[in-house]
């Protein structure tokens, strides 16, 4: 229902000929068909594990998940929180095991449509491109930054995490080509 919401946001904003549009929304097949070449599409992009193992973290933080991290890897939570750029590419929250491979390329079709794809770890690269494109410095602070220092996980886990998060780590080294 969020994502409903969201999208019809981003299709009311596109709608009024908003200038600057941005949130966390899923690629809608409506902006697509309706509004084209319009906008140029902008994502910043954060390692999918250690953006796993933030959310992770938030969550835990908030009390939405419990505090027993193996809980969480065997659970839908960690699935959604390891292929957020699979699930946002592709317009699906959830997508079935069997569809991964056609959901990486669909994503990747996707991703070769945007006209700035940058990386967390390169903020200042992402910026400068930014304004290259679009002639306006962007601010970025950081709003929500880890109230501590993220724990050492043991290897098992980090496997886990890292075979969950293999449809977004693909995407995520995809991307990098696109510079």
């Amino acid at each position: 229902m969020v994502f409903d919401l969201r999208e019809t946001l981003l299709l009311q904003h596109m709608a009024w000929d908003t200038m600057l549009i941005h949130g966390h929304v899923f690629w809608s097949a409506q902006a697509e068909k309706h509004f084209g070449a319009t906008y140029k599409y902008v994502t910043l992009l954060r390692d999918p594990v250690a953006r796993t193992i933030s959310n992770f973290r938030m969550t835990q933080r908030a009390g939405v998940t419990t505090s027993d991290i193996e809980a969480y890897l065997s659970g839908d939570v960690a699935r959604r929180h390891s292929q957020v750029y699979l699930r946002y590419l592709t317009g699906q929250n959830d997508i079935a095991e069997a569809d991964l491979v056609d959901a990486v390329g669909l994503a990747k079709d996707r991703l070769k449509r945007f006209a700035l794809v940058g990386f967390l770890d390169h903020t200042d690269e992402f910026l400068r491109q930014y304004r290259s494109i679009f002639g306006v410095r962007l601010r970025m602070p950081q709003l929500n930054g880890a109230p501590d220092r993220t724990p050492d996980y043991p290897d098992d886990q980090m496997r886990q995490i890292r075979a969950l998060c293999a449809p977004d780590i693909a995407l995520y080294e995809f991307a990098k080509t696109l510079r």
